[in-house]
């Protein structure tokens, strides 16, 4: 048996959760096309045969964080990065940052670590010289990864390869979970995700990073899960948006989140939405996203 941590690390938006979720063939982290949408970092089990591989999706790296909400996703990726067998860092195929560069500060102490680098979204690359070019480049820059590779979490290009170089990096030990288990978070805070992942995906550009979705009631039954959910915001004017006029934005909200919780949890669901204002909760710690674990 082979079973290794590995940390998914990178800057917004490469395409981490999309990775996280393909592999486990499994809609576990939510995905947006806006960036910094994880906030928490979500383990993720992938079993199969006589490996577990433990991917710790985490936020996106904030090279300067202002609010004590972006301060605390900074601290859950450098959490990440203890106790693991590999790093897998993610950078978008189509060029490197400035922001990558910060990325890899963040491991180049790690020793006795496996670095792998995985670029992602090459089904966007027209050229692919440019990915040997750039491999080239980074090989003479840091001389850190111990292995390049090509992938697209969207497309499915690539990944069953990586996961075989990762189970190869990763050391002769037994499973730390059940074959079957896919998480260790719970199902409200899955459900909590879902609903989030929706506010970014209808409401504007800004709005959704003020936003915070707790669970206020989950009453279930053998047929029927009953959930009401807060949805909080900063400001009154905030509030009016969400709800939208004649209530027709909140209602699309719940609708679309309802149908993938019920995809979740393998059952009916009524929910309830509600948006409360809590000004200035970014910079309230007692008010940010707590470790949600099972059991």
């Amino acid at each position: 048996m082979r079973c290794g941590n590995i940390a998914i690390i990178g800057r917004p938006n490469v395409g981490k959760s999309t990775f996280l979720n393909c592999v486990l063939e499994h809609k576990l982290s939510i995905t947006s096309r806006k960036p910094n949408t994880t906030r928490n970092a979500i383990l993720g089990v992938y079993t199969r045969n006589d490996t577990q591989l433990l991917f710790m999706d985490t936020p996106g790296w904030q090279t300067a964080p202002k609010k004590l909400l972006n301060r605390h996703m900074n601290r859950e990726v450098k959490d990440s990065l203890r106790d693991i067998d590999c790093v897998l860092m993610l950078a978008d195929a189509r060029g490197w940052r400035s922001e990558d560069d910060a990325v890899v500060s963040l491991f180049t102490n790690q020793e006795n670590k496996k670095i792998i680098l995985a670029l992602n979204k090459v089904d966007l690359v027209r050229d692919k010289q440019t990915l040997l070019d750039l491999v080239d480049l980074l090989n003479n820059k840091y001389n850190l990864f111990n292995e390049y590779l090509f992938i697209s979490a969207k497309k499915r290009i690539g990944i069953f390869e990586l996961c075989n170089v990762l189970s190869q990096m990763c050391p002769r030990r037994a499973f730390s979970f059940d074959p079957e288990t896919l998480t260790n978070r719970s199902e409200r805070f899955l459900i909590s995700e879902l609903v989030r992942e929706k506010l970014f995906r209808y409401l504007g550009e800004e709005l959704p990073y003020e936003t915070k979705v707790s669970i206020d009631n989950y009453k279930e039954s053998k047929n029927l899960l009953h959930l009401d959910c807060s949805i909080w915001v900063e400001r009154d004017g905030q509030k009016a948006i969400i709800i939208g006029k004649d209530g027709l934005s909140i209602k699309k909200i719940g609708t679309t989140a309802r149908a993938d919780i019920e995809n979740l949890v393998g059952r009916k669901v009524y929910i309830n939405l509600w948006v409360k204002v809590r000004k200035g909760w970014r910079d309230d710690l007692s008010f940010l996203e707590p470790v949600d674990l099972k059991g």
